[in-house]
């Protein structure tokens, strides 16, 4: 296995053309996020930003769990199943 200090990493960072460190960042989030639950922490939340059509739209939490319930409304129901 790889041993690898602090110092390289950051040489390593420091390569990068700067056009390129919000992608590095990003990346970096990511596995933050994938650590964190081995250590026992919730990971932090990074709102992502949406794009094409989404572009400026802002998604609450309500919004979401209104959509959840509506699609989930008559799930299972008689009238869904193809008979």
């Amino acid at each position: 296995m790889l041993t690898v200090d602090r110092q390289y990493v950051h040489e390593l960072i420091d390569r990068f053309p700067d056009p390129l460190l919000d992608d590095i960042a990003r990346l970096l989030r990511t596995v933050e996020q994938l650590a964190y639950p081995i250590n026992g922490k919730k990971p932090p939340y990074y709102p992502v930003q949406l794009g094409g059509l989404w572009a400026g739209v802002s998604v609450a939490d309500e919004d979401i769990e209104s959509v959840r319930k509506e699609m989930w409304r008559n799930f299972g129901k008689a009238e869904d199943i193809d008979q």
